[in-house]
């Protein structure tokens, strides 16, 4: 029987060749595309969240918009397949790519985790000017009086990966992928991706109101119809709209205590009198709902019953004490109590 000899080593050879030719021709597209930098091509096409390493699906979609043919399967194949894993179940790494680059950034990291505790601690140690934002000069001093052991260059690679979006400074946001915990790192982004969306939804809000307030209904530029749900359900607006109704209602609530106040010392001349003679008549030393509504039809007050009730019932406990009605004219009546129990004994 003849054994074929010499045929699985050329194979084995060229499937080489050909994976290290697509990751050669994939790190002169990030390169390019980095201007000139590996990493920061790297965040900026394949890996904006700073995970450091690619799904399929997320790889595919990248190497679709740069319009460059690659071979996708064999470069999440690698050099030995995960058994039982199709190249779609697999992830693309930094490391796989540019083990030089990699290197790299995981010792900053690892400094960075020894040296200041964290990504947070070292952006607030790097702003010494506290302006929220480092810039690369500000980034080489404190790499250097950190003493962080790289070349200038080195530092100036590991500030193109932070300032991914060319954008000439590095803000807070941009510095927590380098946060070594995985739960620690993902709990911080989510803060951070909510704050950014807060801050849209902010300016989105902003805008509305004014064009709200600069245009009339008509005008050509005023907010269309078919918008009004879609800005009118932000949650500033949807906050601002429940402070403003909290704000009526105890606008309202003042008022009609004010008014019910002035209508008792007008009638009875003080509120304790008004107490004992026209709304607790009989000495139960409350009054009730039902009571006070009474109260308002018999001498037809025209007063707003349900925010007199929200100003009397102050402690909210289904009943009008008199110290919510008068509190110094309730302080004067107990201190004669106590006088009339010490003086007379009742």
């Amino acid at each position: 029987m003849m054994i074929p000899t010499g045929s699985s080593r050329p194979l084995g050879r060229t499937k080489t060749r050909a994976l290290a030719d697509e990751r050669a021709r994939l790190y002169q597209v990030l390169e390019s595309k980095g201007g000139g930098s590996i990493l920061r091509g790297w965040r900026q096409v394949l890996d904006q969240d700073g995970i450091l390493q690619v799904s399929f699906q997320d790889f595919s979609k990248a190497i679709e918009s740069l319009n460059i043919e690659l071979d996708a399967t064999r470069l999440f194949e690698g050099d030995q397949p995960v058994d039982g894993k199709s190249p779609e179940e697999q992830h693309f790494s930094l490391q796989e790519l540019a083990p030089t680059a990699a290197a790299l950034l995981n010792k900053f990291r690892e400094w960075v985790k020894k040296q200041f505790g964290g990504p947070a601690g070292m952006f607030t140690a790097f702003d010494a000017d506290s302006v929220e934002y480092i810039t690369r000069e500000g980034f080489a001093k404190g790499c250097q009086v950190g003493k962080f052991k790289a070349s200038i260059e080195d530092v100036h690679e590991l500030f193109n990966c932070l300032d991914f979006d060319s954008g000439g400074s590095v803000t807070m946001d941009e510095v927590m992928f380098l946060e070594l915990d995985p739960a620690v790192r993902d709990q911080e982004m989510f803060k951070l991706k909510m704050r950014s969306r807060f801050e849209r939804q902010r300016l989105r809000a902003f805008a509305h109101w004014e064009d709200t307030r600069q245009y009339n209904v008509t005008h050509r530029r005023a907010q269309r119809p078919w918008l009004a749900n879609e800005f009118e359900n932000l949650p500033v607006l949807v906050c601002q709209r429940r402070l403003t109704r909290y704000q009526e209602m105890y606008r309202k609530s003042v008022q009609a205590r004010v008014a019910f106040l002035k209508e008792l010392r007008d009638t009875y001349c003080n509120e304790v009198r008004a107490w004992r003679r026209g709304l607790d008549p009989d000495c139960n030393f409350y009054v009730t709902k039902v009571s006070l509504r009474q109260y308002l039809r018999q001498r037809d007050l025209p007063i707003d019953f349900d925010a007199l009730w929200r100003g009397m019932d102050q402690d909210g406990d289904t009943q009008i004490a008199l110290e919510e009605v008068t509190p110094g004219g309730a302080l004067q009546l107990a201190l004669f109590r106590c006088w009339a129990h010490e003086a007379f004994g009742s």
